[in-house]
């Protein structure tokens, strides 16, 4: 990559050449030879494509739980969190609705522990305010994350999202 001190008469891919602007500075290089199609179609970018479906698939599960979330708890970064969670999950092989309930866990809001809790009393403000919404829809039994002993039925084609389960037990 070579520095230009004058302007180029044009930015991006032309002749083999490819022209940029970065940090207050313009720049030249060689093109490069790898193009979107070669990238979705060579063999050997098989598992790059491979990771990209699994990406999806992790983003698509964190964007349900993000959902479920209210406005003000709604952070970029706490999305970008779920995503890798939800895509380490993935990658041990784990099924969409463990994935969704392990989101649902993450996102538990932690409560801090004040010296007196520590010493086993709770204060009057955390016992008014200390709801676990992820533990109202799951219990653990010996390891294994199972829902509440209702039948629940789908009402709408996507999988757990807000309103779209209904308790008919």
């Amino acid at each position: 990559m070579a520095r230009l001190l004058t302007p180029p008469s044009f930015y991006g891919t032309k002749y083999g050449l490819c022209t940029y602007h970065m940090y207050d500075n313009d720049y030249v290089r060689t093109a490069s030879s790898l193009t979107a199609e070669r990238v979705k179609e060579d063999p050997a970018f098989k598992n790059t494509r491979a990771w990209a479906a699994m990406m999806v698939q992790a983003s698509g599960l964190a964007a349900a739980v993000y959902a479920m979330l209210p406005d003000y708890r709604k952070k970029h970064p706490l999305y970008r969190k779920l995503t890798g969670h939800a895509m380490r999950l993935l990658k041990q092989g784990r099924q969409e609705g463990e994935i969704i309930v392990e989101l649902m866990l993450f996102i538990n809001p932690l409560v801090k522990k004040t010296t007196k809790e520590k010493a086993g009393r709770r204060s009057k403000r955390q016992n008014k305010n200390s709801f676990p919404p992820a533990r109202l829809f799951v219990f653990q039994t010996n390891g294994q994350y199972q829902l509440p002993p209702l039948t629940f039925k789908l009402a709408a084609a996507s999988l757990f999202l807000p309103g779209l389960w209904m308790a008919t037990g």
